[in-house]
């Protein structure tokens, strides 16, 4: 009898004899193995195989040999469907060559004619309209206004760390897992997980959700916590952090009043203010040979670049420990050392009284990081903004770098990811 009894509080425990019992265990514990397992048994009988496959993968991250097997089964059976309907596909195209060819002929010529009266008469751009992306097996297909969304319409925040640490999770929070890759831009992760929450805010009524959201390998990159008393609010906690980091540093991402994000993947930064992200900018930043450093990293030291001071700047001995605390390094020719970027034309050419004319390959300003060698500045070139074209530095538009420069202090947070 025992045995067909699992334990879900100190005093509570719910049958398997129950109908449907493992729902009801998920909704006290939703981290229970067992009940997980049932839950994607169940899927799998509907033929809801990704959702099935989802859950098999997050059990068999966690030990579950069971788990694995079955979802080594139902990958295999997507692989051997998608092949016959290949294989169909192919023999389709076989038949009556000559009559598919005319049709088609036929149907390509009025799509072309509706598509000139629709085209002037509407004059939309189909092909802007619509972002589309893969993630594993899925077609995700995202209106290019949702990023827009982000800064403009949701509350998004971010913290470092883990929830479990930093916040009261209690019996109230319903906790869920999902997948996602390491690929995906900022933005994919902020839609997925935001869309992920609505969905389950439909399907509980615990006053708070715990989203993980984990790379293939079981780690958590991300934690998304909601609560019903500020539905319009996201906070996204860094879980994990590649590359630079230093206790100082990671501390002081959850410190600073103000901080940037740079996302290389989406070649995008965002300007976040107490936390929620309220401006987001198109950047530049190095190619595979000089990388930009990734890591959680702080502001060291930054200095306006209008006329006089880049004049000072360059006609000094000591100008790159004015700007960024080091001393001069001959064997460095990264494109933000001075002696190496500038010839005799260009210092010739600071004349400009506005900083945003400055014709400095570093622009209107310069924000120094604590990785040496390394910061965010302006450009003498905004056509190359949106590239991967500098050494390794995060290139701005000039009007861009000089509201990042207003809105950050010495010491303040810049998490390059």
């Amino acid at each position: 009898m025992k045995d067909n009894l699992i334990k879900v509080k100190n005093n509570m425990y719910i049958s398997k004899n129950d109908h449907n019992w493992y729902k009801k265990v998920l909704k006290l514990d939703s981290s229970n193995e067992e009940a997980l397992f049932e839950l994607g048994k169940e899927y799998q009988s509907k033929g809801y195989t990704d959702k099935a496959m989802n859950v098999f993968h997050i059990l068999a991250s966690q030990g579950s040999k069971e788990a694995a097997k079955k979802y080594k089964d139902l990958n295999n059976l997507k692989m051997s469907l998608n092949r016959s309907v290949d294989t169909s596909e192919k023999k389709s195209k076989k038949v009556n060559k000559p009559i598919f060819t005319m049709a088609l002929l036929i149907c390509l010529l009025f799509l072309s004619f509706l598509a000139n009266i629709f085209m002037v008469t509407k004059n939309i751009d189909i092909a802007n309209k619509f972002n589309i992306f893969k993630h594993g097996t899925e077609n995700v297909i995202y209106n290019v206004h949702a990023e827009e969304k982000i800064t403009k319409e949701k509350n998004t925040f971010f913290y470092y760390g883990n929830v479990l640490n930093l916040k009261d999770i209690d019996e109230d929070t319903y906790i869920a897992n999902m997948r996602i890759s390491a690929d995906l831009k900022l933005t994919q992760v902020i839609l997925k997980a935001t869309k992920e929450l609505e969905d389950i805010q439909s399907k509980t009524d615990k006053s708070k959700i715990l989203l993980n959201m984990r790379y293939a390998n079981g780690e958590i990159a991300y934690q998304v916590l909601w609560d019903k008393d500020s539905k319009d609010n996201y906070e996204f906690y860094i879980a994990k952090v590649e590359g630079e980091k230093s206790p100082f540093s990671l501390s002081k991402f959850n410190e600073s009043k103000n901080k940037v994000i740079v996302d290389t993947k989406g070649k995008k930064a965002y300007l976040l203010e107490n936390h929620k992200i309220t401006e987001q900018y198109p950047v530049s930043i190095g190619d595979e040979e000089t990388p930009t450093p990734i890591g959680m990293l702080y502001v060291e030291n930054k200095a306006l670049l209008s006329t006089e001071s880049e004049k000072s700047m360059l006609d000094s001995k000591d100008k790159e420990e004015s700007v960024r605390g080091e001393k001069k390094d001959d064997s460095e020719k990264k494109d933000n050392n001075y002696n190496n970027a500038m010839d005799q034309s260009q210092k010739s050419d600071l004349n400009n009284k506005d900083p945003k004319e400055n014709k400095s390959p570093y622009g209107s300003a310069w924000i120094g990081l604590n990785k040496k060698s390394y910061g965010l500045h302006g450009t003498n070139n905004e056509k190359s903004i949106g590239t991967k074209e500098s050494l390794g530095c995060v290139r701005f538009k000039n009007d861009d770098i000089l509201k990042i420069f207003n809105s950050i202090d010495i010491s303040d947070s810049i998490f390059i990811r």
